[in-house]
């Protein structure tokens, strides 16, 4: 018997998984959820042989979830995004299937579920590429934010601020180390407290015995510590 839950934002979405997975009489669910949180926390508490996992929640991604807690379960990704499959089968995701999902492909990914073992999960998530799109929770809502589109990320503790090169920035719950593990090149470190899309250098320049960035687009300067301003330099320069 395959213990399934249901992760998705939507309820008429879990509804109809729901409604599909009673053809078959191997499989049960144990449970439904809509949010990061009551996701974890169903995870830890009920130990599903099988996830399916929207990838867009209101409060993140199913590849958040991912990096809180490494899923010990065949995951089944289903979304209305086509861009986010590389990512999905890089965490070893047994099947992808795309909004509306029809019937015999769910069917499909079940019965691929039935006859592969689980995969051994780690924490952490593949790295973005610059044409992703990110999910952003803010308080009025979820933005989807292309990466290319950030300009430099500033933060402190468990908080960061996306600055992005349109102008405006956006203050949300993921360190600087989420970042860093998960950006891509040409994104570096350059400061404890500041990570930068090196695409968008104008010039690195002396200032008060230490280096400072002007970035295309952005008002003012970024200091460069000391300990990276060498890498940071060469990076430069390639």
């Amino acid at each position: 018997m395959l213990r399934s839950l249901i992760v998705d934002d939507e309820p008429h979405c879990r509804a109809w998984v729901r409604r599909q997975l009673a053809e078959f009489p191997d499989v049960t669910v144990v449970g439904e959820a809509g949010s990061l949180d009551e996701a974890a926390a169903a995870h830890e508490r009920l130990q599903p042989d099988l996830v399916f996992l929207d990838v867009e929640l209101r409060d993140g991604t199913g590849f958040d979830l991912l990096r809180r807690c490494p899923l010990k379960a065949h995951v089944i990704f289903l979304t209305a995004f086509q861009e986010h499959a590389h990512r999905a089968f890089a965490v070893d995701a047994t099947d992808y299937l795309l909004k509306p999902v029809h019937p015999d492909r769910l069917r499909e990914a079940v019965d691929r579920a039935r006859t592969r073992p689980i995969p051994a999960r780690s924490l952490g998530s593949p790295r973005l590429r610059l044409q992703d799109r990110v999910l952003v929770a803010e308080d009025r809502g979820s933005r989807r934010v292309a990466v290319a589109d950030i300009a430099y990320i500033s933060g402190a503790v468990d908080y960061s601020e996306l600055h992005l090169v349109a102008g405006d920035s956006l203050i949300l719950r993921r360190s600087l180390r989420e970042w860093e593990e998960q950006l891509p090149p040409p994104f570096a470190r350059v400061h404890r407290s500041t990570i930068v899309n090196l695409g968008l250098v104008e010039s690195l320049h002396a200032r008060d015995r230490a280096l400072a960035l002007r970035l295309r687009g952005v008002r003012g300067e970024l200091a460069v510590s000391r300990r990276r301003a060498r890498e940071i330099a060469k990076r430069l320069r390639a």
